[in-house]
């Protein structure tokens, strides 16, 4: 066990949000998934990969050391996918709006986004964006990959 575990598997209560209260075991738990090489938690602006999705929305991939979720931003402005929509078939997604305004287009209905709003897609969902200078932070449970993000016409 390293330093870091050591120091967290002490089995003290730790209350959520409205829920019922977990041990700091959960925690050493999570911290079992880092890689030795990043442990410190910190993956730095420079190390994120561009991709460029469309010409309206480039991707920022942040590569966290774990196996449980998938962490990165977005800048979008116009429409995204250009047609269509698109689906992720094995992740549920959340956007956090940093910065910009939106709309996602989903069997849902039409959802405005704005600065501090959270919007999360669910595994399967059908959608679009369309965004002004919308930029946003985006996680993924379980971590996303290029072969589930699906586009449908």
């Amino acid at each position: 066990m390293n330093s870091i575990t050591e120091k967290c598997s002490m089995s003290v209560p730790l209350p959520l949000r409205n829920e019922e209260p977990t041990t700091v075991k959960a925690v050493e738990v999570a911290l079992s998934t880092l890689s030795p090489q990043t442990n410190t938690g910190l993956v730095s602006a420079k190390s994120a990969n561009t991709i460029p999705v469309s010409s309206d929305c480039t991707v920022y991939d942040y590569p966290v050391a774990t196996k449980l979720f998938s962490f990165g931003t977005a800048a979008i402005n116009g429409r995204y996918p250009a047609k269509g929509r698109v689906a992720n078939t094995a992740c549920e997604e959340i956007y956090y709006v940093i910065s910009g305004s939106g709309t996602v287009h989903s069997g849902r209905g039409d959802a405005k986004l704005h600065q501090g709003d959270v919007y999360h897609f669910l595994k399967d969902e059908l959608y679009s964006v369309d965004g002004d200078k919308l930029f946003v932070a985006m996680m993924n449970v379980p971590p996303w990959t290029p072969a589930q993000h699906k586009v449908s016409e």
